[in-house]
């Protein structure tokens, strides 16, 4: 085969892996953004359809040139995927032998599990096309932004016509699935961006005044939007603790000498960390302004964890009333509801080890073995849920890739390992905290598991394939 031969076909496969990984990167930032709008499930599954395609076409194409021979792949590195395909084939068990609710099992296989299956297709190869583009992770945070333009859009008129942009209200219901979704998308943009920032100090890189700029303003609008437009606790309260553990641990990684920066670094570093501790401080000062009962929480949780002695948790509390504290006054209503759920479905996990094999309102489904009057359909926690849908065994199928990617990454580090740290950690917790049960955040779940998974590679800034000069 002539020379010129060789760079014909050289450049074909250029444009080809240039043309699948934009494809991809598309996709994801398309599909992040309306995720979790109603009304989308058209253009999502479209997405989905041409996402995955086009994934298993790159991962041939990679596999057939050598890079991942090449990137010198040990077992470990594919642990956290091939965890996540036992997830799927443990639910195809529960469906043909721990069979509860046939019907229903069948459909959420055809539907919620088959397009969870198509997400971890489109999540791990638009990581390996990030993987080759490092600067394309912004179209990442672009996606998940879209969320927050689109609720403070179908906000902003109520605003103008009380005269003011400051005052709670929601543009919501009628354009999200409900306000953790809005907590999720933004406690994703927040681990992402920490990550990314950790990454770049890890390694001494020099920081862009703009895009740094930007992506700190879009940090402070989703706290905005957090507080004014969502009002959801979840997301701020996440915010505040991701952001301080960040200072907390780059300040001492400094102050111990573990951390060395130059003057010009060190001036970015304290400038970062003065304007997230403002900004956390005025929304945070803000929501409580908004939402008293942060004042009353430590008590308030001593009430509801109390499920024996308050069993109005079973039904519907704000028509059987709340639970008085000692000065008489009820405590908080979503304080109670989220305390007494998660306590209550935390309790009876070991009396159904292999799970109800349906994940539609699972805890509803469980607690009546347990309490027959109870009508909850929720634990308010997604990992209880989880559990009592898909049993201990999909618990530890789900909690496991998290866990063995943040281990992997911390022990071999590549240019993307801490942002994999940072979002194992801010997934856990969001998903501890919110009502994520259903379709959505299934499939939303299992796609950050496989952009994770893919990200700990090693070598990830890729080396060009034979005769690429550059991408």
């Amino acid at each position: 085969m002539t020379a010129m031969t060789m760079q014909s076909m050289d450049a074909r496969r250029i444009k080809l892996f240039s043309a699948l990984e934009w494809v991809l990167i598309g996709c994801s930032t398309v599909l992040l953004g309306i995720w979790a709008m109603q009304n989308t499930i058209a253009l999502r599954n479209i997405l989905l359809v041409v996402g995955a395609v086009c994934s298993l076409i790159y991962w041939y194409q990679n596999y057939k040139v050598g890079l991942f021979a090449r990137d010198r792949l040990s077992w470990f590195h594919w642990m956290p995927l091939a965890l996540i395909g036992a997830l799927f084939i443990w639910v195809l068990l529960q469906n043909l032998f721990l069979p509860t609710d046939k019907n229903m099992q069948w459909h959420e296989l055809t539907s919620t599990w088959l397009r969870a299956f198509l997400t971890l297709l489109l999540g791990s190869g638009t990581a390996l096309a990030i993987g080759r583009r490092p600067k394309a992770i912004a179209w990442i945070g672009f996606g998940l932004l879209a969320n927050f333009a689109a609720v403070f859009y179908q906000y902003l008129p109520s605003a103008i016509e009380r005269g003011t942009l400051f005052k709670t209200g929601s543009g919501l219901d009628n354009l999200l699935g409900g306000k953790v979704y809005g907590a999720l998308m933004g406690t994703l943009y927040f681990s992402g961006l920490l990550g990314v920032l950790s990454d770049a100090l890890r390694v001494n890189r020099s920081f862009k005044v703009l895009p740094l700029s930007l992506a700190l303003l879009s940090a402070i609008f989703i706290l905005y939007c957090y507080v004014f437009v969502l009002d959801t606790r979840n997301g701020l309260a996440l915010a505040m603790l991701l952001s301080l553990a960040w200072i907390g641990i780059h300040a001492y990684s400094i102050v111990k000498g573990k951390k060395m920066l130059n003057s010009k670094q060190l001036k970015w570093m304290i400038l970062i960390c003065s304007g997230f501790v403002c900004a956390i401080l005025f929304f945070g000062y803000q929501q409580f302004k908004h939402n008293p009962f942060w004042s009353h929480f430590i008590e308030d949780v001593n009430i509801s964890r109390k499920i024996d002695q308050h069993t109005t948790w079973m039904n519907n509390p704000s028509i059987e009333g709340y639970p008085l504290a000692e000065d008489g006054r009820p405590v908080s209503p979503s304080t109670y509801e989220r305390v007494a759920w998660f306590v209550a479905g935390a309790s009876i996990i070991p009396n159904h080890p292999w799970g109800v094999g349906v994940l539609n309102h699972s805890f509803g489904r469980a607690i009546k073995s347990d309490y027959p009057d109870a009508s909850v359909t929720t634990s308010h926690c997604a990992w209880i849920d989880y559990a009592l849908a898909l049993g201990l065994p999909g618990l530890l199928l789900m909690l496991s890739p998290l866990l063995l990617c943040f281990l992997i990454a911390g022990a071999t580090p590549n240019q993307f390992s801490s942002m994999v740290q940072w979002l194992a950690i801010g997934i856990f917790l969001m998903y501890s905290l919110g009502e994520l049960f259903n379709q959505a955040a299934v499939e939303i779940l299992i796609y950050w598991m496989g952009v994770s998974a893919a990200l700990i590679f090693p070598n990830q800034s890729r080396r060009p394939i034979e005769g690429e000069s550059s991408f």
